[in-house]
């Protein structure tokens, strides 16, 4: 069933709305396509809490001191080192449960290599300090609670979050190589940031649905996993 709204231009996924009515299609599950294409009805008064990257729009939430990406990071590298989850566009790509694309560690580096191109002024791959400093507002490594607070509510199952700081951290999974599934949806998230160790090994944090807390550790080059950006 198709239907409209008069709707005030601005920019809302791959679709410019003009300031007249736009049609739009809202299936069972409340996602809206326009030309069959899943874009995002924005209000107003939430458009400040927006950016732009590549020709995706993105949620937003400030966090301390820090803006960060409120989504996981969807945008293609050069190097091609990035994949959706079971290799599974359909399901977990933007039209589906939009998770957000998996990157190796190369991937993050070519990310971070060219951020100022790629990502709107200030926005960048975040570093270990930064990402750190949301893991102690949070209430610390291995704090019953911490990862609580960052989770999602209904998507986790045995240990749910309450969101508090709406950082949304969804149960997204992550691949072990560019085609193998180590763990699937529902099970745990890892997010990169820009440090690596001597063994060339990327910095992540990790939520798990079997515990509360945030752990974190160094992982090797055939990981695949999500990226926050943050301004």
């Amino acid at each position: 069933v198709y239907t409209s709204r008069i709707q005030k231009p601005h920019f809302s996924g791959l679709v410019v709305y003009d300031p007249n009515k736009v049609f739009f299609r809202e299936d069972s599950a409340g996602k809206v396509y326009v030309d069959d294409k899943l874009v995002k009805i924005v209000n107003t008064k939430d458009e400040a809490d927006l950016v732009t990257i590549g020709n995706k729009l993105y949620k937003t939430v400030v966090i301390g001191n820090k803006t960060w990406l409120a989504e996981n990071l969807d945008l293609p590298t050069g190097d091609g080192l990035y994949r959706y989850l079971n290799n599974n566009e359909a399901t977990y790509g933007p039209n589906g449960l939009n998770c957000g694309l998996l990157y190796n560690s190369t991937a993050v580096t070519w990310l971070d290599e060219n951020s100022l191109t790629l990502f709107p002024e200030g926005w960048h791959v975040p570093t270990r300090a930064e990402l750190e400093a949301l893991v102690t507002l949070a209430g610390g490594y291995n704090t019953a609670g911490s990862g609580t607070k960052l989770k999602t509510t209904n998507e986790w199952i045995t240990n749910p979050g309450n969101d508090e700081f709406g950082f949304h951290a969804r149960p997204c999974g992550w691949m072990t190589s560019a085609t193998t599934v180590y763990k699937g949806f529902g099970e745990f998230v890892v997010y990169w940031d820009s440090s690596v160790d001597s063994e060339s090994k990327r910095h992540g944090i990790q939520l798990s649905d079997s515990h509360t807390t945030i752990t974190n550790g160094f992982y090797g080059s055939n990981v695949y996993s999500y990226l926050r950006l943050v301004k």
